[in-house]
């Protein structure tokens, strides 16, 4: 971040100097939101906006600085045009969930989700990729979406698909994805007796977070079910 800084201060003016520099004050900060690094991020990602409305990188940025609830509101206009900027790029197409889960737009939620995790797949199809090509990562907030919704029977087709893909291809990122995917299911439908409270998966080489979701699952259908010698 300092190099990039002197960059900055050296090439006034120049708009990707400018974003790698707004990008490298957000990967700076390890853990957490610091407001001050972030809000000179944002900054700086909105002078490039003045001049350049429709700059990926500064959009993205200004997304990421003000993801959280507190300051979602101040990148609402970017979030709204980042999708029309980059119509095939998966990720950018997601971007804009962030901050509409930070003020509660959960159809917005749902809609970009759907339309970035379409756009992984016609990739994945185009270039004949396999499964994890999927942007499971998409398919996981098009999931939060429709729970936080209420709308537990899409959610639920939903976390069916990614058995499914799983089962396909048992990578590391789709264990992890759908482990994280039944436990979000399972806390928000409080159905501790369904179809999706024993779904085996291997996490021998997942994280230590998304292995404590396996044990939070385990131990809670024990307690819903009166069955602690299961644990």
């Amino acid at each position: 971040a300092d190099l990039l800084g002197r960059l900055y201060e050296k090439y006034p003016g120049n708009n990707e100097v400018a974003a790698f520099y707004a990008l490298s004050l957000l990967g700076s900060v390890p853990v957490g939101r610091d407001e001050q690094v972030y809000g000179k991020g944002a900054q700086i990602a909105q002078g490039i906006l003045a001049s350049n409305p429709r700059h990926p990188g500064a959009l993205h940025y200004l997304i990421h600085s003000y993801d959280d609830p507190g300051h979602a509101a101040q990148a609402l206009e970017a979030a709204n045009s980042y999708s029309k900027v980059a119509p095939d790029a998966a990720h950018a197409l997601h971007m804009p969930s962030h901050i509409y889960v930070a003020l509660g737009m959960w159809n917005e939620v749902i809609s970009s989700n759907i339309a970035s995790y379409q756009a992984s797949v016609s990739r994945m199809e185009r270039m004949n990729l396999d499964n994890d090509a999927r942007s499971y990562h998409a398919l996981h907030w098009l999931l939060y979406g429709h729970l936080q919704k209420g709308q537990f029977d899409e959610a639920a087709v939903i976390l069916r698909e990614m058995i499914q893909y799983t089962d396909e291809l048992p990578s590391k990122s789709a264990r992890a994805y759908l482990r994280s995917m039944q436990g979000n299911f399972l806390v928000e439908t409080g159905d501790w007796t369904g179809e999706f409270v024993r779904i085996p998966i291997d996490e021998d080489d997942l994280n230590i977070s998304v292995r404590a979701i396996g044990q939070y699952v385990a131990g809670k259908w024990a307690f819903e079910n009166g069955e602690p010698d299961s644990l």
